[in-house]
């Protein structure tokens, strides 16, 4: 076989073929990353004979509009045509694959995006169908080749703060390939204070929003029933919180009690996220989508934060290990707007912090406007000095070894 570079032949993403050159004719390898094997249809060539992994012929080849079978594991088709030639006749593949991957995200208390990836080579239109909550019932959009697409759709009404608002719709290909999205996104409100904040440690300006209150395994991840099998936590006097997030032309405001059992924080700056204290992290464009739709991995984007805060032996420290591109300089510093955690009692800690919405770029205080955050806090390892591998949040995608905003709750700033 020619290793010179070879013939890559797009007929969708979730199907890799490569054709090499081999003496005077031609080799190529056929497979899909897909779990589940996959059909496709394809005019072969009267001489294709083709071999397994491990070099088996693969009986009953079928010459002409072959229907093939391909799995994950490679299986190779040789031919007396030219690589070129060959490339040809399989860039006309039919496969029997969705057409387009969908996810959807809120951008506001009525709008909600749509992101369309098209998966195959050439342009797609698709008519996308909603039901009666949205103001249009169809619409109409072309996707790029090997492209994507991103569709807002307007609500009938608002979406509600504090319940699951429902994204479905059906999308159809001009090939007639249906996909559909039918996603609940849980939501929270983030309420316009309604007195002045003075950050002091004392919470007291809070006592008119509701907060959200932690205290039951339901908010322990990634499993409350592990941790409490595990005796690593043994009810709310152990760990337990009331968290509260507000607004103001100025800054954003992250405030929460908490209540120990024991408090354990030996470390410092980019440390702290290792003993207690809180992790919080912003997708301040509500536009992280899932990696299989949008093809890239897991991760931060452009503009997406995470913070940290805790009382350390050097007193109260924030610290910041990922910031949007315009605000890169502060990742992996200390703040220089620090919060305030005041000690209430043996037990109980108040923690404050007013985060200007300089530090949240592009997020604007724009009622409304939607945002993807989460946040956790550490329980306390069997042994010390080991690594937690449970904790007390709104969710996963910030601790535990992953970073997927995508499955941050979503939040609303709100009047």
């Amino acid at each position: 076989m020619d290793t010179s570079k070879p013939i890559e032949v797009t007929v969708h993403k979730d199907i890799n073929i490569y054709v090499f050159k081999k003496g005077n004719g031609s080799i190529a390898a056929v497979w899909t990353p897909l779990k589940d094997p996959v059909r496709i249809q394809v005019g072969m060539p009267k001489d294709v004979t083709g071999y397994d992994l491990m070099g088996n012929v693969i009986p009953n080849l079928v010459k002409n509009r072959d229907s093939l079978i391909i799995t994950n594991s490679p299986i190779f088709l040789t031919s007396g045509l030219s690589n070129t030639g060959f490339a040809s006749k399989l860039s006309k593949a039919e496969c029997f694959l969705p057409e387009v991957r969908a996810d959807a995200r809120l951008r506001s208390t009525d709008t909600a995006d749509l992101y369309l990836s098209n998966l195959t080579s050439h342009a797609l239109g698709v008519n996308v169908q909603l039901p009666s909550a949205w103001k249009k019932r169809q619409m109409h959009a072309t996707i790029p080749a090997n492209g994507s697409l991103v569709l807002p759709i307007h609500a009938a009404g608002d979406f509600l703060p504090g319940k699951k608002t429902n994204v479905s719709c059906k999308i159809v290909t001009s090939g007639n390939s249906v996909t559909t999205i039918n996603k609940d996104i849980i939501t929270y409100p983030a309420k316009r204070a309604t007195e002045k904040v003075v950050v002091d440690g004392d919470l007291s300006e809070y006592r008119d929003i509701a907060p959200i209150v932690m205290d039951s395994p339901k908010w322990i991840y990634p499993s409350g029933g592990d941790a409490v099998a595990n005796k690593l936590w043994a009810g709310p006097d152990d760990l337990s919180m009331r968290v509260w997030l507000t607004w103001d032309e100025s800054n954003f405001y992250f405030a929460a009690r908490v209540k120990y059992g024991r408090f354990i924080q030996d470390s410092e700056g980019p440390s702290i996220w290792n003993g207690d204290g809180f992790q919080i992290a912003f997708d301040t464009e509500s536009d992280a989508v899932a990696s299989y739709v949008s093809g890239a991995g897991g991760g931060y984007g452009d503009d997406d934060y995470e913070y940290g805060l805790a009382l350390t032996k050097s007193g109260p420290q924030g610290f910041c290990w990922h910031a949007a591109s315009k605000n890169s300089t502060m990742a992996g510093r200390l703040t220089d707007f620090a919060p305030v955690i005041k000690r209430v009692d043996e037990h109980t800690l108040n923690y404050e912090w007013a985060i200007p919405w300089s530090n949240l770029y592009p997020l604007k205080p724009v009622p409304g406007k939607a945002f993807g955050f989460n946040l956790s806090h550490p329980l306390h390892p069997n042994k010390p000095g080991e690594v937690y591998k449970y904790w007390m949040g709104l969710g996963m995608g910030i601790t535990g070894g992953e970073k997927n905003p995508c499955i941050f709750p979503t939040f609303f700033l709100t009047r």
